[in-house]
């Protein structure tokens, strides 16, 4: 391999807020891998985005250009379907420099064109995707004779009577059970972020194969919600140690029209959202994640 031309891996996890990585002294939680991770690297303490929403930001990521001119500037379940015609993703640039070029995971990035229309190996799903119904996941669930995903219900925001209740996750829409969190039942390997890891090895295994470049995106849907952590993870953070975020008792005086937008309509009349110690054993599971 010309050392000119490095194979480069790219992993982008979904929702990877910021606040909360081990305040020393009040809350020291860490995330072994993402320390690791930062220690060998250039760790980026104040790093921003023009449009910190999903598919603004992943699109801009891929093109390397601002929203207003990939086209994609809201959510695609809101937006522009896709790039705008003509548009240039990174990929186009390696393939031309000789680079082979794959795609696994969370994709976000158009409702109609997946990866594989702009000549990139690999496997994802249209707009948000839901990977626990999708044939690649029953599949990979067949092979290591894993029974179906099913999540015990903590909390859940649309549906507060689950709570306690024990649902098998093959609702066809990503959002059914999105506004909660609890517990998946089953080993570790059976949670959608090892599988697409486990996608994203084989697809590395194949490149190493060939003796050409490569680049890999690995894109993860977590640690975004629903905040399913899967034994031995859950449990592994004691609620009751989370403190109140600063920002908790916010009146939202002179915040943008989305932040009162959430708080009176999506959380409006339940006193359970309006108590910290509820969101105390959601950030918990959102940790473990």
């Amino acid at each position: 391999m010309a050392s000119e031309k490095p194979n480069i891996l790219l992993i982008i996890t979904d929702h990877q807020a910021y606040f909360g990585h081990n305040r020393e002294g009040e809350f020291e939680y860490t995330h072994p891998r993402y320390e690791q991770f930062a220690s060998q690297g250039v760790h980026f303490s104040r790093a921003y985005s023009v449009s910190p929403v999903c598919t603004p930001a992943r699109s801009s990521i891929m093109t390397g250009v601002y929203p207003g001119t990939h086209g994609l500037m809201l959510n695609t379940e809101y937006h522009t379907p896709d790039f705008r015609q003509g548009q240039q993703l990174y990929s186009h640039y390696l393939s031309r420099a000789g680079y082979r070029n794959g795609y696994i995971g969370k994709w976000h990035c158009g409702n109609q064109r997946l990866p594989l229309d702009y000549g990139i190996e690999g496997w994802a799903l249209p707009d948000y995707g839901n990977v626990y119904p999708s044939d690649a996941y029953k599949d990979y669930c067949t092979r290591n004779k894993f029974d179906p995903p099913r999540a015990r219900i903590d909390h859940n925001r649309m549906h507060p009577e689950w709570s306690g209740q024990t649902f098998t996750l093959d609702h066809p829409s990503p959002f059914f059970y999105m506004r909660g969190c609890g517990v998946l039942e089953g080993p570790p390997e059976a949670h959608e972020e090892p599988f697409v890891a486990h996608l994203v090895i084989e697809k590395m295994r194949e490149f190493a194969k060939a003796g050409q470049p490569w680049s890999l995106v690995a894109s993860f849907w977590g640690p975004h919600q629903a905040y399913y952590p899967t034994e031995p993870f859950a449990g592994a953070v004691d609620p009751r140690a989370i403190p109140e975020y600063p920002s908790f008792r916010d009146d939202l005086a002179g915040r943008p029209l989305r932040h009162h937008l959430y708080r009176d309509r999506r959380h409006v009349g339940a006193k359970e959202w309006r108590d910290w110690s509820t969101w105390q054993e959601i950030l918990a599971r959102a940790y473990e994640q």
